[in-house]
């Protein structure tokens, strides 16, 4: 049978598996591919631009006090009015737990200007530390950049005397236009003068690169906001969150009109929160907990990651490197914060898992009561105390529930950490004490939470009172306090008292009880009240003038004892002011005895040491044994003009605010009874106050063997064995800014 089919020819070629278009596609998408992982990886490991490149030239950087994160819209608060925050956060990147490295102004401010901790800084507590000049703040390292630095602060806590201001151009402290503040508050400048004077410092600027630093006080107790931003918020420390954040955007809106807005980095953050009752305490400065140590941290550019949100743990102690990074500028090695820039650029980038530090020497230095250390991460918080605490900040976010005893090995594990921070040791900058601090000043920093107690240095390893067991007292301080601003005086004199009895020595407290006895009408309880004050080792210059006022004002006295003066003076009588003293008898005056020394004394607690005499120590009634100081007014004196000043200034002495005062050379003498026995010994003693005497000299003569000698019955001054120089008391360094005022001429003057 024959076979029926197609032939294959002998030539042909089996058939394609695809044809030639399919093939080229194939190589081209394998070839796209290939870039595409190359060009991944290339972009993995490239540094995104920074500094100029990327349109970063300038810095701002913007620290509200006493401000919680959670306070604040982008944070969840559904009632905050922080839309200029909000805009912030919507527009550049947001780190949702950063921790505070200590809940007071001070220590946190220098460690978000230096990115060190405070155990490394040395600025441990408000008031009695301060910042050394070899420590490295922001602001030098910028300016050995070229950059123009400035800074606007708003609060006699942040004056340049604590040394935050080394290395700015420009440091504005000034406190003139500050309010009276409430009784026993800061005085501070208000949003509005401070955003006016950080937008003047901006219009003055040329084309260089520059750094402003604007620090709002107004969240910080007393909470006072503005009456129209009062009304639309429902708690009034919301209303000066409201108020700081307005003023915030008054600033970035100066930067958009002069088109400096989109070359400058904007930096927001808050040195500490506030309790507002958590844990028993209405304020900060005691623990450190999150309601005082959580705050905001908020970074904004064209460049940066746009409405990035951060989610692991950050310090502030972190924006000095990641800033100068940002800037295009060297980071140094030796600094406590990470940089953070990788994670503000790339959007992918999250912040690593670590510890942060952060402690609270206030209750140590204040009170004499226990510090506090913390570390904290991701999860649980650790604070070392006479009894220590755990925290799961997962499932206890108002840490309520210590789980020291229940979590053993997470506390040795949070333990070692703490170890680590202190390995390095521990700088401590201390600058002024209790006892040694301007008694001025020591009032000006009694804030809430800024308050004195007497108490003496606690020796090495004794055991201090856990703050957690003294907060209740603190708290019912504060209270009577805020009864006094109040005007109920009645249930704030209860209240004092009350307090008085847990703590005899506190100062605050104190004062406040004689302006409350005072007020209604207990004057003679007021009077003990200040005597006793005025024993202290480091009496108040206010408490002092408060009673001699008081004690000029009683008529209680016994009958005048009378002295005489040299070069035919009238006869003076005892002023009511001043202790009881006597001297020569005249013939109209009654007979008084005659003691056997001439002596003048002066009272402290250690011991009486005399001053120059001018007054005689007699016995004084009983209930006033011990005299404390020794003043005379006669109805008459001679006095000595200087030729080189031309206006004389006599007066009583008052207590100097640092030690005693230093004559200067060209001012007046008293005049003695004797021209050879007067020298311009140093002033050794501190007397109360009288009214001041300004003469004009008479013309010089020809002889100058003599001194010009003037007699006037307004004059206040006694006979003495010895002279010394009058001076008028000048201001302190920076009056201006501590919102002091010069003395008038019917305050006291300096003279001994």
């Amino acid at each position: 049978m024959a076979q029926t089919g197609s032939k294959t020819p002998r030539n042909a070629s089996p058939a394609p598996a695809g044809s030639l278009p399919t093939r080229r596609f194939a190589v081209v998408f394998l070839a796209l591919v290939l870039a595409a992982a190359a060009f991944g990886t290339w972009k993995q490991f490239q540094t995104p631009a920074r500094g100029e490149k990327a349109g970063i030239r300038n810095l701002l950087l913007v620290t509200f006090d006493t401000t919680r994160a959670d306070r604040i819209g982008a944070y969840g608060h559904v009632a905050a009015r922080t839309d200029n925050l909000d805009r912030l956060a919507a527009e550049g990147v947001l780190f949702e737990r950063a921790i505070a490295p200590a809940p007071i102004t001070l220590p946190s401010h220098t460690s978000i200007l230096t990115g060190l901790y405070p155990i490394h800084h040395g600025a441990r507590n408000n008031g009695t530390h301060h910042v050394e000049p070899e420590i490295e703040t922001l602001a030098e390292m910028l300016s050995k950049e070229g950059f123009a630095t400035g800074a606007v602060v708003s609060a006699l806590v942040l004056d340049s005397r604590y040394g935050l201001d080394q290395d700015f151009d420009h440091y504005d402290d000034d406190l003139s236009k500050a309010k009276k503040a409430p009784l026993f508050l800061y005085r501070e400048t208000k949003t509005d003068v401070t955003s006016e004077r950080a937008i003047r410092w901006i219009q003055d600027r040329g084309s260089e690169r520059f750094f402003l630093w604007v620090h709002f006080f107004d969240p910080h107790a007393n909470y006072d906001p503005p009456a129209e931003l009062a009304a639309q918020v429902q708690i009034a420390y919301d209303g000066e969150i409201f108020h700081a954040d307005r003023g915030l955007g008054n600033i970035l809106e100066a930067l958009r009109l002069r088109h400096l807005l989109a070359e400058t980095l904007v930096v927001m953050t808050a040195d500490h929160g506030e309790s507002l009752g958590e844990h028993g305490e209405m304020t900060h400065s005691m623990f450190v907990y999150d309601a005082t140590t959580w705050v905001p941290m908020i970074q904004s550019h064209p460049a940066l990651a746009q409405g990035k949100r951060v989610r692991g743990t950050v310090s502030p102690v972190d924006l000095v490197p990641t800033t100068l990074e940002l800037l295009g500028l060297r980071v140094p090695k030796n600094l406590d914060g990470v940089s953070q820039a990788t994670v503000c650029l790339d959007e992918a980038a999250q912040a690593g898992p670590r510890e942060v530090y952060s402690e609270s020497m206030n209750p140590y230095y204040n009170h004499g009561w226990s510090d506090t250390r913390a570390v904290t991460d991701d999860a649980w918080r650790y604070i070392r105390a006479p009894e220590p605490e755990l925290y799961d900040l997962f499932r206890d976010r108002r840490e309520l529930n210590n789980l020291h005893d229940a979590q053993p090995a997470q506390v040795a594990t949070m333990t070692v950490a703490l170890e680590d921070f202190l390995r390095a040791g521990e700088r401590n900058i201390r600058g002024d004490t209790m006892r040694s601090m301007d008694p001025e000043t020591r009032e000006q920093l009694a804030a809430l939470g800024y308050v004195w107690t007497e108490h003496e240095e606690a020796e090495a390893g004794a055991a201090l009172p856990d703050p957690k067991n003294k907060i209740a007292y603190w708290e019912r301080s504060q209270a009577a306090h805020e009864l006094v601003r109040k005007q109920e005086f009645e249930a704030a004199e209860v209240a004092l008292k009350k307090v008085l009895e847990e703590d005899p020595h506190a100062d605050i407290t104190q004062s406040a009880l004689v302006s409350v006895l005072m007020e209604r009408g207990k004057e003679d309880e007021a009077l003990d009240l200040l005597r006793k004050m005025a024993a202290e080792p480091v009496p108040s210059v206010t408490n002092l003038l408060r009673l001699a006022n008081l004690d000029a004002s009683q008529g209680s006295r016994p009958g005048p004892s009378t002295w005489t003066v040299p070069r035919g003076s009238r006869r003076a009588t005892r002023s009511p002011g001043c202790e009881w003293a006597t001297g020569r008898r005249t013939k109209s005056g009654p007979k008084t005895p005659s003691p056997p020394t001439k002596r003048r004394w002066r009272s402290t607690r250690s011991a009486r040491r005399p001053c120059s005499g001018w007054a005689t120590p007699t016995t004084a009634p009983a209930a006033r044994a011990r005299p404390k100081r020794c003043c005379a007014r006669p109805a008459s004196s001679t006095r000595w003009h200087s030729k080189r000043k031309r206006t004389t200034t006599l007066a009583w002495c008052s207590k100097p605010r640092n030690g005693p005062p230093r004559p200067r050379p060209g001012t007046a003498k008293r005049w003695c009874s004797s021209p050879s026995t007067c020298s311009r010994s140093p002033i050794s003693a501190t007397c109360s106050a009288a009214p001041s005497v300004r003469r004009k000299p008479k013309p010089p003569t020809a002889s100058r063997s003599r001194p010009t000698l003037r007699t006037s019955t307004r004059a206040s001054t006694s006979a003495c064995s010895t002279c010394a120089p009058a001076t008028r008391r000048r201001p302190p360094p920076n009056s201006r800014s501590l919102g002091r005022s010069t003395p008038s001429a019917g305050l006291p003057r300096a003279i001994c």
